[in-house]
């Protein structure tokens, strides 16, 4: 029904995950040469599987990842620096509040997706938002690399983590915006942004090691 950090730092290929499990551990796979997961999720054998801890996957060498529809909490950090991990599809019943800061150092990911049945996230052409935009949770690192993008109207909050390590060089801000958060484009590729008005409040490190931004 659970599997603790038993795995973490052993050299590890594939592994086949029972519906019975329930529970995912902090540091469950970290460092794993962890290539392929495959969760047992069927008519007969639906998954369990409700909770994924902190780190649970962090520097594993996944390259897709499809969490069963039964996951509800995910850790801070679970996706961190996968960095062949090129997709992630969320299912329909992960909570509000998770994934701020999931992903950091996933340099080849280019795409978030969500169940449409989701209340609490959606997927905005491969962009995680809260359901009602207003916040920006992630963006994908490897999306539109040396190119633009605009956020969405609506949106209040980029949140930690955001834009850290993106390839884009311009991002366009909406008028809507109030708040970027920490290390919210840390690493990232940008080159000038220009802040709205009404915008309130930049958190701690939020542009750090931003080396190619040149005007704000």
């Amino acid at each position: 029904t659970g599997i603790g950090s038993s795995f973490s730092s052993i050299a590890l290929d594939s592994v086949w995950v029972p519906a019975s499990v329930r529970t995912i551990d902090d540091r469950a796979f970290y460092g794993t040469g962890l290539k392929e997961i495959t969760f047992q999720d069927d008519k007969a054998h639906p998954s369990q599987l409700v909770t994924i801890g902190d780190r649970a996957f962090q520097s594993t060498s996944l390259a897709t990842m499809a969490l069963p529809g039964s996951v509800v909490t995910i850790g801070d950090n679970a996706f961190a620096g996968m960095s062949r991990l090129t997709s992630v599809r969320l299912g329909a019943k992960v909570a509000a509040g998770q994934l701020v800061a999931a992903f950091p150092g996933a340099k080849a990911l280019a795409s978030i997706e969500v169940d449409a049945n989701n209340r609490n996230y959606a997927s905005v052409d491969g962009v995680l938002y809260t359901k009602d935009h207003s916040h920006l949770i992630a963006y994908p690192q490897a999306k539109n690399k040396g190119g633009s993008y605009a956020v969405l109207d609506g949106t209040t909050d980029i949140d930690d983590y955001a834009f850290a390590d993106a390839s884009v060089t311009s991002v366009t801000l909406p008028s809507s915006l109030r708040r970027i958060g920490e290390y919210a484009f840390e690493s990232s590729r940008l080159t000038s942004l220009t802040l709205p008005d009404s915008f309130e409040t930049i958190g701690s490190w939020a542009f750090s090691y931003a080396s190619n931004l040149a005007r704000v």
